[in-house]
């Protein structure tokens, strides 16, 4: 179907919508059989990928409520999510979308060059998103702790195993904060070069 025609570079018009941000394109695309699984042949990204890279905030919001069993998260061939993509390009709206509309965004998963979303921001030097990213992290991390607490049928009730579970699984937090003190490395990805409409 016409909806769905691509150009040489594998850009479909709901690609294109999104990048430019024209959102009621989008939603008549998506009310009209447009693929939303289609990806651009190099780096293999998805819509949801496109919107983020392109601070498309209010797109991406749309294009997940509409598209409901598409994965926001699903990496490109460069092994980048879009909360990965984002947090290095420092779009504040895009990743709050990402970590209102699914919950399973993590700031502590690793991409294809083993940095999380929360370095990529400080590396690329948005120290808000980065802010952002661990406050979320650290509110997981306690959640998760607290369920194993009531798996574990703990029956402290002074407040003192919440610490105790707390502070032992944010590990990987206090490593993380140490590693961005020091000095920053080049990020070996160039998944922001990505434009639809060339």
């Amino acid at each position: 179907a016409a909806v769905n025609a691509s150009k040489d570079n594998g850009a479909t018009p709901l690609l294109v919508a999104t990048e430019h941000g024209h959102i009621d394109m989008v939603q008549l695309l998506a009310e009209n059989g447009a693929d939303p699984t289609a990806v651009l042949n190099q780096c293999q990204s998805n819509v949801m990928m496109i919107a983020a890279l392109h601070g498309r905030a209010a797109v991406l919001r749309q294009l997940i409520q509409q598209f409901p069993d598409v994965d926001p998260l699903k990496p490109n061939r460069l092994g980048v999510s879009a909360l990965h993509a984002a947090s290095r390009q420092g779009h504040m709206g895009v990743i709050q979308v990402l970590l209102e509309e699914t919950p399973a965004a993590d700031p502590l998963q690793l991409d294809a060059h083993q940095h999380t979303s929360i370095r990529l921001a400080v590396q690329s030097q948005h120290l808000d998103v980065a802010g952002l990213l661990l406050d979320h992290a650290a509110v997981g991390v306690y959640r998760s702790a607290k369920i194993a607490q009531t798996t574990q049928n703990s029956t402290s009730t002074d407040g003192t195993a919440d610490v105790d579970l707390f502070l032992p699984r944010t590990g990987s937090l206090a490593e993380e904060a140490e590693e961005l003190l020091r000095e920053p490395e080049p990020v070996k990805s160039d998944e922001e070069a990505v434009v639809v409409s060339e």
